[in-house]
């Protein structure tokens, strides 16, 4: 069985986020935020359709 090497994909991640100019964990925390943002205003819309019908 063939495991993924940990080390191997955060030096991947290393790499893409250093050729875009941004750090792995500032990365991760931009897509978390963006992520509770998208949600947020999804669940915001469902409630709306909901509600006003």
């Amino acid at each position: 069985m063939i495991r993924e090497n940990p080390e191997a994909s955060v030096g991947f991640l290393d790499t893409l986020s250093g050729m875009i100019g941004i750090r792995s964990v500032e990365l991760l925390c931009v897509l978390l935020i963006l992520n509770r943002f998208l949600s947020g205003i999804i669940i915001a819309t469902l409630n709306c359709r909901v509600i006003y019908g």
